[in-house]
């Protein structure tokens, strides 16, 4: 798997944890948008690329981001309101 395509978990209570491939290259706009059970995220290293809002709403409290993420766009996190680690400096406008 190297994508995974919009809003293919949107609104998915019942996901508290996800396994990413290492052949993941992109997460797609609003993929895990409002998943009220999602806590800890860890995106793979080979990760490029995040859509838009791709964690919007979700309950997120960590996650952990690849050196290899490049292109980010804007809130990817945005309203994770549990999320308890501040903003990369090298990843501006992603909260």
């Amino acid at each position: 798997i190297e994508s995974i395509g919009v809003s293919s978990f949107a609104n998915c209570d019942s996901l508290h944890t996800i396994t990413f491939p290492s052949t993941l290259k992109t997460i797609n706009r609003e993929a895990f948008k409002s998943c009220g059970g999602l806590r800890s995220v860890v995106l793979p290293e080979g990760l490029t690329e995040l859509g838009t809002s791709v964690f919007l709403a979700s309950a997120i409290e960590e996650v952990t981001i690849p050196s290899t993420l490049k292109d980010v766009t804007e809130g990817v996190f945005q309203n994770c309101r549990s999320l308890l680690q501040e903003q990369p400096s090298c990843l501006p406008g992603i909260f």
